[in-house]
């Protein structure tokens, strides 16, 4: 995944990598959705409002992709 988000971003596309938190634990089984997905819209959040961002508001449901990397 990081090979094809470099690829994006030598294209000039913005993209965001991040591993969730269950993989920096060294866990192989996920938690449930409901937390991949608060960890999903920390990360978008934190795009949003860091500075320079070129993005808009993300819908309350049914974000656009990342790229994500574990």
């Amino acid at each position: 995944m990081t090979r094809f988000a470099t690829g994006l971003a030598a294209r000039g596309i913005n993209v965001v990598t991040f591993n969730f938190l269950y993989t920096e634990e060294d866990r192989r089984v996920p938690y449930a959705n409901k937390a991949l997905e608060a960890c999903f819209r920390a990360v978008i959040e934190a795009v949003l409002l860091s500075p320079g961002c070129v993005f808009g508001t993300f819908p309350a449901k049914n974000p656009p992709g990342m790229t994500m990397t574990s």
